[in-house]
């Protein structure tokens, strides 16, 4: 007899179950019209052992992988409505190939893909627990003790540079991600920092990934209307408001790598001074305020720590309207970052000798005179 399938439950995922997913999905609390539409018991080989969250058009559990004795995650589509289009069931397999294609230690892998009886598509990826650099930043904010001394800029700068380094793959792939954000990226319990959700990715002309469908009209119908939604509905506009690229908000086709680096920049505002580059209520008010120009220059905002004009300068460069005024690729944003940290590295190493330095000459001098008195009193 057919197996029972299981019920999502009404209530919001706790933290932990939060915390779970590799993939950032646009929401981590199911919704949707009926929030208790069944879900299977388990996704081809895989168990399913509980929901992570659901966002756009797919869910996504956390599931047993019994062969291997490990537990994964299983991004599943979302047919319940009945009504996707071959285009959009072309984008969410455009999804996992690419994103399989893109083997590099800041980004999520894919193990395998599938489908179930009734022909909805699922891939399976690694699963990693911890938080997404956007709660991070959150938690900074509220003034978390813990967050503030797990993470110091120097270890935030860090995950930026790990961040840069997956992106830079992919562009040396072809690839453009297009939704850059705190809440795509990933940072697992143990160090593990990916880049995640490359569900509107495009591979560009003479990539080895390019091909199929224009799939961007019907992408951009998966967003919702308010500021967090990952892909806006304006036009053709692919990303969220407020770290999508000018371009991008201009919806220009012609995109090329230094629109990832625009949305980079606008990561590594946030992360300085806790405060996002651009102010706005509503997505439209964020696309104005994304083509006035340059953000306020972050050394003036009222962040936690001094922010040095080295790494103040680097981010106003990956924020330049004009892309052609940013850095080439993340590549190049990459190697930015990483000679800060050196520098900043060297800089303390100096800092410390001199100290020491210090040190030894007023220890000289107490010694001097400790032994001028001596001679005195002789």
């Amino acid at each position: 007899p057919p197996r029972r399938a299981a019920r999502v439950p009404r209530s919001r995922p706790s933290r932990r179950a939060a915390m779970l997913g590799p993939v950032m999905a646009r929401s981590t609390s199911p919704h949707g019209s009926n929030p208790d539409e069944p879900i299977p018991e388990t996704l081809g080989r895989f168990p399913i052992v509980c929901p992570i969250g659901r966002g756009g058009m797919a869910w996504v559990f956390e599931a047993l992988d019994v062969q291997l004795g490990r537990r994964v995650a299983i991004k599943l589509l979302d047919a319940g409505d009945d009504d996707l289009s071959p285009t959009l069931r072309a984008r969410f397999a455009r999804e996992a190939r690419i994103t399989a294609s893109l083997q590099h230690p800041n980004i999520v892998p894919v193990h395998e893909e599938g489908a179930t009886p009734e022909g909805n598509q699922y891939f399976v990826m690694s699963l990693v627990r911890g938080r997404s650099l956007a709660q991070v930043l959150l938690d900074l904010r509220h003034g978390d003790p813990d967050a503030q001394a797990e993470w110091t800029p120097r270890r935030l700068l860090s995950a930026f540079a790990q961040v840069c380094n997956g992106v830079a793959y992919a562009h040396s792939r072809g690839v453009l991600h297009r939704d850059l954000k705190p809440a795509n990226v990933m940072l697992g319990d143990f160090g593990e920092v990916l880049v995640m959700d490359w569900g509107v990715a495009r591979a560009l002309e003479g990539s080895d990934l390019q091909g199929g469908p224009d799939l961007d009209a019907a992408a951009a119908d998966l967003g919702g209307p308010s500021r967090s939604a990952a892909l806006t509905r304006a036009g053709f506009q692919i990303g969220t408001a407020g770290y999508m690229s000018p371009e991008q908000v201009r919806a220009q086709r012609d995109l090329d790598p230094r629109s990832d680096v625009f949305s980079l920049g606008a990561i590594l505002y946030e992360m300085l001074t806790l405060e996002t580059a651009y102010g706005g209520g509503t997505d439209e008010e964020l696309f104005a305020s994304t083509l006035e120009g340059l953000p306020p220059d972050p050394r003036l905002r009222n962040g936690p720590h001094e922010i040095p004009d080295a790494i103040a300068e680097i981010v106003l460069n990956a924020l330049a309207p004009r892309r052609e005024h940013r850095h080439r690729n993340a590549s190049h944003l990459a190697i930015a970052v990483h000679s800060f940290l050196d520098g900043s590295q060297r800089r303390e190493r100096a800092r410390r000798s001199l100290d020491a330095a210090d040190e030894v000459w007023r220890d000289y001098k107490r010694k001097s005179a400790e032994a001028a008195r001596l001679r005195l009193d002789a």
